[in-house]
């Protein structure tokens, strides 16, 4: 089996170099506890996993991750930008093995991705904006 940590640092090093975010933790805080001045603040953090056996004793392992993205979004734009900006670090780039396929996290993982519904708040009723994004790891 996989060692997870690496592969869940590997995944926090890609986001936390999202451009414009202002804080990265791999804690989550209620963005009530993030002032605006903090902000955009990207928290990731480990939501579940799965092994699944596929014969032989081999199995692969799946791990949920969920990125919580706060904005103050003055101007409606802002979240979009930075969801965005969290797509491309997910893209494949060279020195992954699979350049051009999917994102492997430097060849830790098979596939890493967004994956799933995102759930979007753009601060309908004041500034803050809060989206949660689903990353599926899923490595052999």
């Amino acid at each position: 089996m996989p060692k997870r940590e690496p592969i869940i640092a590997a995944l926090a090093q890609r986001l936390a170099s999202v451009p414009g975010i202002a804080t990265f933790d791999r804690r989550l805080k209620h963005w009530k506890d993030v002032p605006a001045s903090a902000q955009p603040a990207l928290f990731v953090l480990a939501d579940g996993q799965a092994v699944e056996r596929q014969g032989r004793g081999l199995s692969a392992l799946t791990i949920r991750v969920r990125a919580y993205l706060y904005s103050r979004n003055n101007d409606g734009t802002c979240q979009n930008d930075l969801l965005d900006a969290i797509d491309d670090a997910l893209a494949p780039i060279d020195g992954d093995p699979d350049y051009g396929a999917e994102c492997t996290l430097g060849g830790l993982a098979s596939s890493c991705r967004i994956e799933g519904e995102i759930e979007t708040d753009e601060g309908l009723l004041g500034d803050q904006a809060v989206a949660i994004v689903p990353i599926t790891i899923v490595v052999p």
